[in-house]
C-alpha cells in the first residue's frame, strides 16, 4: 500500500512545487514530516491482514523526497519518475519491483535504504563527534549495509558526503558550529551538532 499512498502524497508536494515553487514544496514536505510517528513499520506482515502503519503516506513521500536529493539532478529525477510510471503502467507491483527499478536507474543498491525506511521504524542518525580538533561522522541507528549520500553545508558551502556506519573525517579546520545537515532534503536525524 505504501507505493500508491506514498507516491500520491509525494505528488501533492510536486503540485505545490509546480504552482508555488521549490521552496514551498520543501516547506510542505517538512510539514508532513511531523506526521511520521514510527509506531510500526510501513510494510506490514505479508500473508495476513496487516497493511502496515499510517506512516505509509508521509514516510513513503519522504522516501521519494530523499531519493530525489540523493539523485541530485532534477532532470534525471523527473525523467526517472516518468520512466517508472511508463514501465509499471497497468501493472500490480511490489516493493521489490520499486527497489530494483530505482536501484538500476540510480546505479546504486537501494535495498538497505528501502529496508531502513519501510521495514524498520528507525530513522538514520548522522552522528558527529569532535576529538583533538578533528570532526568525525558516521551513520547510527541503521540497517546493515545502509549507505546513503547526504548534503551538508560547511560555512554556507554545499558539500556531499558519503557516510556509512564507519567513522569518516571532515577536512581539517572544520568546526562543528560551521556544519549544517540538509535534513530538509533527507529523512535523517543528526546528533552531536550544536
Amino acid at each position: 500500500m505504501w507505493i500508491h499512498e506514498g507516491f500520491t502524497m509525494y505528488s501533492e508536494a510536486v503540485y505545490v512545487e509546480c504552482t508555488l515553487g521549490y521552496d514551498k514544496a520543501v516547506e510542505y514536505m517538512n510539514g508532513i514530516r511531523k506526521n511520521i510517528y514510527n509506531y510500526d513499520t510501513v510494510i506490514g506482515q505479508y500473508g495476513v491482514n496487516n497493511e502496515g502503519s499510517g506512516d505509509m503516506y508521509p514516510k513513503g513521500a519522504w522516501l521519494l523526497h530523499t531519493m530525489r536529493h540523493v539523485v541530485a539532478d532534477d532532470a534525471k529525477w523527473w525523467k526517472m519518475l516518468l520512466n517508472y510510471s511508463e514501465h509499471f503502467r497497468h501493472k500490480i507491483i511490489t516493493t521489490q519491483d520499486v527497489d530494483e527499478f530505482f536501484s538500476k536507474e540510480m546505479g546504486m543498491d537501494l535495498t538497505p535504504v528501502f529496508n531502513q525506511y519501510l521495514r524498520t521504524v528507525k530513522i538514520p542518525t548522522l552522528s558527529f563527534t569532535e576529538t583533538n580538533g578533528k570532526i568525525s561522522y558516521r551513520y547510527e541507528n541503521t540497517e546493515p549495509g545502509f549507505a546513503m549520500p547526504v548534503d551538508i553545508e560547511i560555512g554556507g558551502k554545499k558539500r556531499r558526503i558519503h557516510p556509512t556506519d564507519k567513522l569518516q573525517e571532515l577536512e581539517a579546520g572544520t568546526k562543528l558550529s560551521d556544519v549544517k545537515v540538509r535534513t530538509d532534503h533527507f529523512l535523517i536525524n543528526t546528533m552531536g551538532l550544536p
